[in-house]
């Protein structure tokens, strides 16, 4: 049967794709309520999301693929991806380009000037391809927390505009969306460390420091945090940029001090032309 791609929406409860989406990337660690989480975090609109489809739409048994398109506003006036995957055995027949022009044209329609994606290196030329232009290249860096369990950590402080160096950024809609007594936010030596609670681990969301602040000082201020989150929990610190005269020695001072490159990627976005109406509002066929 040919796949065709409709709205999320026509789906009702987008919590039915959790399953769908751990089929193909695995549970992993993550808490049983992630996808209701990233949901909210991410600002998915079912409107924009999108699923492919090869039977009725109330069947799961028949999805094969869905991209979810989020509308966070800092980054308006961007629609953004978050998430898109195929199972194994629907892919190479198209669906990755249907679901992402599908994706692409309901943004348009709703108004939308740009979609924005985050891909890892290895699917950077698949996005080229269709039109995305990286916006600035990332590396994601893990490492290990040596602190005691018992230590109470800081608590959330509000969004910082002050400091006009930012060294590593995820959504700032992810972090404020967390559960306060998840998050939590270092000091030290004019550098800010916004991390919050990811199932087992702790993501490093925002790394924010006053401009004239030297590498060595930003990499002791993410030691400090290392220091203090409690062991053994993996820490990750996203979308690090790789590109600025920080980022270069600060990667040399994380990697002595034990931390890894664990994925590369870049930030890409896609200009939107005119609404094409004919594809709104019905399924449309993958090409084959």
């Amino acid at each position: 049967m040919t796949e065709r791609i409709i709205s999320l929406a026509d789906i009702g409860d987008p919590l039915r794709v959790q399953p769908l989406a751990e089929a193909i990337f695995g549970r992993g660690d993550r808490r049983p309520d992630w996808f209701a989480r990233k949901l909210v975090r991410e600002h998915v609109d079912p409107g924009l999301s999108q699923l492919a489809i090869a039977g009725e739409p109330g069947d799961p048994a028949c999805w094969g693929g869905y991209v979810l398109v989020g509308t966070p506003p800092s980054r308006a006036p961007a629609a953004r991806t978050a998430g898109t995957g195929v199972r194994v055995e629907a892919r190479g027949r198209g669906l990755g380009t249907a679901l992402l022009e599908a994706a692409a044209n309901a943004a348009r329609c709703a108004g939308f000037a740009a979609l924005e994606l985050w891909a890892e290196h290895a699917r950077g030329s698949f996005y080229a391809a269709h039109g995305f232009v990286v916006q600035r290249s990332f590396e994601t860096w893990l490492t290990f927390a040596r602190g005691q369990t018992e230590d109470r950590l800081p608590a959330p402080l509000p969004f910082d505009r002050t400091k006009t160096l930012v060294i590593g950024e995820f959504l700032r809609e992810a972090w404020e969306h967390s559960d306060a007594g998840e998050r939590h936010s270092f000091d030290h030596g004019g550098v800010r460390v916004q991390v919050a609670r990811e199932g087992v681990a702790f993501a490093i969301h925002r790394v924010l420091a006053d401009p004239e602040i030297p590498a060595d000082l930003i990499a002791e201020a993410l030691r400090r945090v290392v220091e203090r989150l409690p062991a053994p929990a993996p820490i990750v610190a996203i979308a690090l940029d790789t590109v600025s005269s920080i980022t270069g020695p600060l990667g040399a001072c994380l990697a002595r001090d034990g931390w890894r490159v664990v994925q590369r990627g870049a930030v890409m976005l896609r200009q939107l032309g005119a609404c094409d109406a004919q594809t709104v509002d019905k399924g449309r066929s993958p090409p084959r």
